[in-house]
């Protein structure tokens, strides 16, 4: 024979073990998801600075492209022949007819 009182340690030492299993495997819930939430996060974190980060190269490509079509318009708007260019040109031309009369 056991005494009562020693059986009902037993039980209670089993009702406690069913409980800590119980409380651990809530805590271990509660960590994961405590992950789950710190990874969410900075995956907001993460988006918004590659947002950040593609807007400054985009205003940098902007930037570098209007620069570059100002500097194109204002080449294309330089004359491109000069008059000294334009009577050196006319000049050969009238030598090349006079040299050209002269060897006929």
């Amino acid at each position: 024979m056991v005494p009562a009182w020693f059986a009902e340690t037993f039980v209670i030492d089993h009702a406690n073990a069913e409980s800590w299993r119980a409380q651990k495997d809530q805590l271990l819930a509660v960590d994961s998801l405590r992950l789950a939430v710190a990874l969410q996060d900075s995956i907001l974190t993460l988006q918004a600075a590659n947002a950040q980060a593609y807007e400054a190269g985009y205003q940098a490509a902007y930037a570098g492209y209007r620069d570059l079509s100002g500097r194109y318009v204002a080449e294309l708007k330089k004359p491109r022949i000069r008059l000294g260019s334009a009577i050196g040109i006319l000049g050969a031309a009238g030598l090349g007819l006079v040299v050209g009369r002269a060897v006929r």
